[in-house]
């Protein structure tokens, strides 16, 4: 059905209603209208049994007697919702299909849709909703070390593959956190923080063309756009980012000295001290070239290709694995470091 009705409030402006496209069931009961956006407001026609069976919010507003004379729309009941019509057709949508909701990981768009639907899961206490939700965002956005390696190669080969097409289209971090907040997902910020950590400096898609060319290879090609942090996750993410660096720089010295008492004869242990500083240094200078990715840093896979040649393989072998180490305990300290820990 798609017939469009058209009234006209006070100030004498034409609002027009418009029936949903993907939600206006034929043998619905009931009408739900959106907020007026554009001076349209979208219709949904829905089953009212399914919505009070998903809702106790429904089931409640669907419960109270009718005060007055009832409003109806296609010759059916008709509620007049608070909620934007963007956000209703996600939550519908996802609502009546909740196992094949679409979500591409690393998806910018995705994070809108996410949005939309976590506001009315909440809103509407659709804890199931909610649940499913929440568990695909933290598939990119992990609570565990392990999980975010894997993620990380992914994401990786991901840009790789955009560069050659001159496309980078890899979620904000900055979006992520707005989300967080708003919908009460905490367990997605430490990750969120760690990632926007890790981008600094101009984003090379804001420098004009000419400019693009000549600084290709220095430029950080990964932006986020600080303006949708609040003043307090502004200042959570300046105090995170230098916390890490001191983590980081007591787990180096730490891993330096232990690797030291490693026994050796007398000239070799000469030599390999000098080649352990030299590579302490190595991986000091190392937080510029990975832009703070100190995770990275802490992987011996990822130090490989900063390794002096004058440290015995067994002495290289000791530093890299107890800096490696201490990364789970690096990992589980982030909440603290940008001081997300619960407020008591």
């Amino acid at each position: 059905m798609s017939n469009t009705n058209q009234t006209t409030d006070a100030m004498l402006v034409t609002v027009t209603i418009k029936n949903s496209e993907s939600i206006y069931l034929p043998d619905g009961d009931i009408v739900l209208f959106s907020l007026p956006k554009n001076n349209v407001i979208t219709a949904f026609k829905v089953d009212r049994v399914f919505l009070r069976r998903s809702s106790p919010v429904f089931e409640g507003m669907f419960m109270l007697p009718p005060s007055g004379d009832v409003e109806s729309y296609d010759n059916v009941p008709l509620v007049k919702l608070q909620d934007e019509a963007d956000h209703l057709t996600m939550f519908l949508n996802a609502l009546y299909g909740s196992r094949c909701i679409p979500w591409e990981k690393y998806n910018v768009n995705a994070l809108r849709t996410m949005e939309g639907i976590l506001l009315l899961a909440n809103k509407y206490q659709i804890d199931h909703l909610r649940e499913l939700i929440i568990g695909l965002l933290e598939r990119d956005w992990p609570s565990k070390l392990d999980h975010w390696d894997y993620n990380e190669v992914e994401s990786r080969a991901k840009k790789r593959f955009f560069e050659l097409i001159d496309e980078i289209s890899m979620p904000d971090p900055c979006q992520v956190i707005r989300l967080a907040r708003k919908c009460n997902v905490p367990s997605i910020l430490p990750a969120a923080f760690y990632r926007l950590s890790c981008i600094q400096g101009i984003s090379y898609r804001h420098l004009p063309e000419p400019l693009q060319e000549k600084f290709s290879d220095r430029i950080q090609k990964e932006t986020a756009d600080f303006s949708l942090l609040s003043v307090e996750d502004f200042c959570c993410l300046l105090v995170g980012r230098n916390a890490m660096l001191h983590v980081f720089e007591d787990s180096l010295n730490e891993a330096f000295w232990k690797a030291l008492e490693y026994e050796h004869p007398p000239l070799a242990s000469h030599q390999c001290g000098q080649g352990l500083e030299h590579l302490k240094y190595s991986l000091r200078q190392a937080v510029f070239l990975f832009h703070n990715d100190l995770l990275s840093i802490m992987n011996a896979e990822s130090a490989v290709g900063i390794e002096p040649p004058q440290t015995c393989q067994d002495c290289r072998e000791q530093l890299l694995g107890l800096l490696e180490e201490s990364r789970e305990a690096f990992w589980r300290r982030l909440p603290s470091l940008f001081m997300l820990d619960p407020k008591p």
